[in-house]
């Protein structure tokens, strides 16, 4: 009797280990799969072919899940989808992303993009108002003169 309890205890061990295992190997494949693709998406967006970094980022998106790249990815894709037409879904992902914790920079990112959004609706009021939230973050002179240049227009 003792025996087989042994027997069996070294058997669930053994699974349990074996599970562990391949969970750990999964997630660091997944974590190496997605820096491809994130790679693959910015060389996308540096050629311009947003119908593809819309592609690929939805899909990417819809496995990332809290990986520190969403944020990222979430900007391309709401960018492809501005160039596209998509403006619905632009701006659920650039609200998704302002009440997310992305950063100032990315956020401003994302307003300005909220921004274009609207102009392109013909809602230029809230689109002003968009870009006024980035000039009072404070933000680098790079991304200042950026929305500047949105107010401008």
């Amino acid at each position: 009797m003792t025996r087989s309890v042994i027997i069996v205890s070294i058997f669930l061990l053994l699974m349990s280990c074996a599970s562990a295992r391949r969970d750990k190997t999964q997630k660091d494949l997944d974590v190496v799969e997605s820096e491809e693709i994130l790679t693959k998406m910015r060389t996308l967006a540096f050629e311009g072919d947003q119908k593809e970094i819309r592609k690929v980022g939805k899909k990417l998106l819809s496995r990332l899940g809290d990986d520190p790249s969403a944020p990222e990815v979430m900007l391309l894709v709401a960018r492809a989808d501005v160039e596209l037409g998509f403006f619905d879904e632009a701006k659920e992902l650039t609200l998704d992303l302002i009440s997310a914790d992305a950063g100032m920079k990315r956020t401003a990112d994302a307003y300005l993009l909220l921004s274009d959004v609207e102009r392109s609706r013909g809602l230029f009021s809230d689109a002003a108002k968009h870009v006024l939230t980035v000039l009072g973050m404070e933000l680098d002179d790079q991304t200042t003169e950026r929305a500047r240049d949105a107010l401008g227009e």
